[in-house]
């Protein structure tokens, strides 16, 4: 059995234990806010917004709250300012003793720089309106051409539901082309550039040779990239990049090419 002494000394310790947390909380709650310091994952793309612009974004939403407590700070007051920055897909927002206010965020992921109708924009990988980001342009593919649907007012309206609804089938057509060549960046690495032409064909640039790629619609993706990696490596290989200035990939089984007149 325990001794008297021993009981005596962990109740005295447990006692000094609750006092402990008690005290600490107190000193939590009666904390003014000291920093707010925000950390975010970009999930492999561009910045489009820093942490030092989204702290102070915060701020100017809610000029009072560097004066509060922490006790009069709600995280789910902060979380719904913080859903309201276009550029943010979620976060998470907590406090410290020291009265700090901590948010870890993760950043929406561009795919396609858009040219609408007079409008510039981004799409994000959910078929999403992203406005420019605010540390510059982002490295993606830039689309453009001849849309016959108007966007949408507001335009952070637009979604994929969206596009769907209205029956915008060029900007989807865009979207999904603009997804493959995200998602499969060994194609995707190859293109500047999305066209729609007034026919509604999807032409592509790429970064290398002056010629022009036509895939036809977004159906077949990866047995129209296939043939034209095909044709890359076969081809171009042997005549040069320069060779040609007009590849289609748009009919199945055949690729037809327009030899360039400067050779």
């Amino acid at each position: 059995m325990k001794s008297k002494k021993q009981i005596i000394l962990y109740s005295a310790a447990a006692l000094l234990l609750v006092t402990l947390v008690v005290m600490s909380n107190i000193t939590r709650r009666n904390a003014s806010v000291r920093h707010i310091q925000a950390e975010i994952d970009y999930c492999g793309s561009d910045t489009l917004i820093s942490h030092t612009t989204l702290e102070n974004w915060l701020i100017q939403q809610l000029p009072t709250l560097t004066g509060q407590q922490i006790k009069e700070v709600h995280t789910d007051t902060l979380l719904h300012v913080l859903q309201n920055n276009p550029y943010l897909a979620s976060c998470h927002v907590s406090t410290t003793v020291g009265g700090d206010i901590n948010i870890q965020a993760v950043q929406r992921v561009p795919i396609l720089h858009l040219f609408y109708g007079g409008r510039e924009f981004y799409l994000d990988r959910e078929g999403n309106y992203l406005p420019l980001g605010t540390e510059g342009m982002t490295n993606v593919v830039v689309g453009n051409g001849y849309f016959n649907v108007k966007l949408p007012t507001p335009l952070d309206s637009l979604t994929l539901s969206q596009m769907q609804q209205s029956r915008n089938f060029r900007l989807l057509s865009l979207y999904n082309v603009a997804l493959y060549l995200h998602d499969n960046p060994s194609v995707g690495i190859l293109f500047d550039q999305i066209y729609m032409d007034e026919n509604g064909d999807i032409l592509l640039v790429p970064k290398v040779g002056n010629h022009i790629v036509t895939l036809g619609d977004d159906s077949d993706l990866d047995r129209k990239f296939y043939d034209l990696q095909a044709f890359y490596r076969e081809g171009f290989g042997r005549v040069g990049w320069n060779s040609y200035k007009h590849l289609s990939v748009k009919y199945k089984d055949q690729i037809i090419g327009t030899r360039s007149t400067k050779r």
